[in-house]
């Protein structure tokens, strides 16, 4: 109520008051709360450099402690906060209230990862496929990406896409091709709007790559990439056109309105 100035006068400083004695007792929300008005302080960085959560929290008339936040945050976290979980790893690797410390990295990121949290199964995805703070590992990557990508990370979505374009480079690393994996991934990342995706699903459907070979789902999934601007996906469209009788493109046509319908509802 006093943070957002409901039913009262906006107050920060008794929000942390009552946020204080709800976290005494445990409470992780309010431990989260008060690490994250600590942690951003009277600054407000810009909306994408850090959680939904912590930039609802920023306090104009709250100073900055690192240490405090990373106290708070270390309680929430202890008690399985996701985010907290995720915000520890973070100052453990920037060095933000906390000395720089790469095992605790990790421990925090795989906490708040096997706690469900996407964004964090993203970055472990990222830190293993790239070797930072951790041996280069692309096998427990691809885990991690999968999970996130379960998880409604598009981002994660997109990175699995294009690792199984480039399955013969996953085979020299001991992966087995998961045909119906890469669909599924390729399927996930069209879905989310991705004109790379959907001419590679248009691809996939020409060819029977993974699926049943379906001119209809072709030309439909090249339709909606040619929209977008890919030029691979206008040569092929095109070259269907040309080909396919006229009430099999009539279906595809249809069928491109309707997943158009269902992409910009998501």
């Amino acid at each position: 109520m006093y943070y957002l100035g409901e039913g009262v006068k906006r107050d920060h400083q008794k929000a942390i008051r009552w946020y204080g004695k709800a976290a005494e007792q445990g409470h992780s929300g309010a431990q989260f709360s008060l690490g994250s008005m600590y942690y951003l302080g009277r600054y407000a960085p810009r909306r994408e450099t850090c959680t939904a959560a912590i930039w609802m929290t920023r306090a104009p008339d709250v100073e900055q402690d690192y240490e405090k936040a990373h106290k708070w945050f270390g309680m929430a976290g202890g008690r399985g906060h996701a985010q907290a979980q995720y915000v520890l790893g973070f100052c453990h690797k920037h060095g933000q209230g906390v000395e720089q410390n790469h095992q605790e990295v990790v421990r925090w990121y795989r906490m708040a990862a096997e706690g469900g949290d996407a964004q964090t199964q993203y970055l472990l995805g990222q830190m293993y496929a790239n070797g930072e703070d951790v041996e280069q590992d692309v096998q427990e990557a691809v885990k991690w990406y999968r999970m996130a990508a379960k998880g409604g990370d598009a981002r994660a979505t997109k990175i699995l896409s294009d690792m199984y374009e480039t399955d013969g480079a996953l085979r020299r690393r001991g992966f087995e091709e998961n045909s119906r994996d890469a669909v599924m991934q390729c399927h996930r990342a069209a879905e989310q709007g991705d004109a790379r995706a959907q001419t590679k699903l248009g691809r996939m459907y020409l060819y029977g790559e993974g699926v049943s070979q379906n001119y209809v789902d072709a030309l439909a999934w090249y339709i909606l990439a040619a929209v977008q601007g890919n030029e691979m996906a206008w040569d092929f469209r095109d070259k269907l056109l040309d080909t396919m009788p006229a009430r099999a493109i009539a279906e595809a046509l249809a069928l491109s309105r309707q997943l158009d319908a269902e992409i910009n509802r998501n």
